[in-house]
């Protein structure tokens, strides 16, 4: 088994931290995985993208050409749709992303920063930040995972944050895991 993602967006949206997030969710798994961030030094507001792969062998080249999945988070990250192989799922932020998206595969709308916003409560002061965790729920689900150790990858990915801000970030990615399909824009 070998999976490729490619995360894209905005810099401040949690683009590198949901490649954490699945990194150490395919280590769990007991996967070998890599998590590569790309970004220049205009980091908050500018172009981020972060390359996850995983395989059940080494991981020789961390930073494939094609991938199997494309999490888009706004539509500053949208060119990475065309870096999807055929068959490939590209998930869609739709909440920042309003315009319809053709690609070589599935593609899922999925209201990622609108679920970030309910599941939060109010309790972030910017709830945007975690539309990655809704990402990473849905995708977790998709693939047919494991909810604990979606649990497990997000303590171990934001490990260095205060337990509060963790478990919001829980909260929405399992509102994304457990609404899985119900939640898709059409």
């Amino acid at each position: 088994m070998k999976t490729s993602i490619i995360n894209s967006g905005r810099g401040g949206l949690g683009v590198v931290e949901l490649g954490e997030m699945f990194g150490w969710y395919f280590i769990n798994l007991g996967y070998k995985a890599t998590s590569v961030p790309n970004y220049g030094p205009q980091t908050r507001g500018g172009y981020v993208e972060s390359v996850v792969v995983a395989s059940d062998t080494e991981v020789l080249n961390p930073i494939p050409h094609n991938f199997d999945i494309a999490n888009i988070l706004d539509g500053l990250g949208i060119y990475a749709v065309k870096k999807i192989k055929n068959g490939g799922k590209v998930i869609i932020n739709s909440t920042l992303i309003r315009e319809k998206v053709e690609a070589n595969g599935m593609i899922f709308y999925l209201p990622a920063t609108k679920i970030a916003e309910e599941a939060s409560k109010g309790k972030l002061r910017e709830p945007r930040v975690a539309s990655n965790s809704a990402v990473f729920g849905f995708l977790v689900r998709e693939l047919g995972g494991d909810e604990n150790l979606l649990e497990k990858a997000i303590q171990d990915a934001l490990s260095d944050k205060p337990s509060n801000v963790i478990q919001i970030n829980i909260d929405i990615a399992k509102k994304a895991y457990h609404g899985y399909k119900d939640l898709l824009e059409k």
